[in-house]
């Protein structure tokens, strides 16, 4: 394909996206408040709340691509019981480890607040993420599951540097659509840690 051709296509790609209401980077979606209590470079330490989620099992592709996150997508775009148009949120989560993986969205708090509507597919759920306490690893990037496999190794090591345990399950953040450009993406590992976790 000729620079040329790859242009057109990128360029109506973003049309399209933009005629859905989609934005080009994260700036100016709704992301959960969360206190940041430990920062070292890439790596912090936060707190989040309760956090309500829509998710659907994985279906094996990267994140933002494919039917997972469509699934998601329809459901935020009035695929519910209310037809009701859902905000469109960051990030977008989904499980690192081995075994039955899941993507999610984030619910907005307002809908929240008031009730999410269920999902008219029966293979989006509406579920809970328990607050705590997460060490976060953040790189920018495009995203491949090597990246997230090195990204989770760092953070592991981190976290015994400073004596730290941790569940070892870990979730994926990804921020961006994927059409942002690499350099402006916005990439994190999650990995939860006890509540009494401190960075001394």
């Amino acid at each position: 394909m000729s620079a040329k051709s790859v242009l057109a296509a990128a360029g109506l790609l973003t049309a399209a996206a933009l005629l859905a209401g989609c934005k080009l980077t994260r700036w100016g979606y709704e992301s959960p408040v969360h206190e940041v209590v430990h920062r070292e470079g890439t790596f912090e330490i936060r707190v989040y709340p309760s956090i309500e989620l829509a998710s659907t099992p994985l279906d094996g592709e990267s994140p933002q691509e494919g039917g997972t996150f469509m699934r998601l997508f329809r459901y935020i775009s009035g695929a519910n019981d209310t037809g009701q148009k859902i905000a469109m949120t960051v990030p977008v989560f989904s499980t690192l480890d081995e075994g039955e993986g899941r993507m999610s969205f984030v619910v907005p708090k307002d809908v929240s607040k008031n009730g999410a509507p269920p999902a008219s597919d029966s293979s989006v759920s509406l579920e809970t993420m328990p607050g705590g306490r997460f060490a976060v690893i953040r790189y920018s990037g495009s995203w491949s599951p090597e990246r997230n496999a090195a990204a989770r190794q760092n953070l592991v090591h981190w976290l015994a540097e400073l004596s730290i345990a941790s569940t070892g399950e870990a979730l994926i953040a990804n921020y961006d659509p994927p059409f942002t450009p690499p350099f402006l993406r916005r990439n994190e590992v999650f990995i939860r840690l006890p509540t009494d976790a401190t960075a001394d």
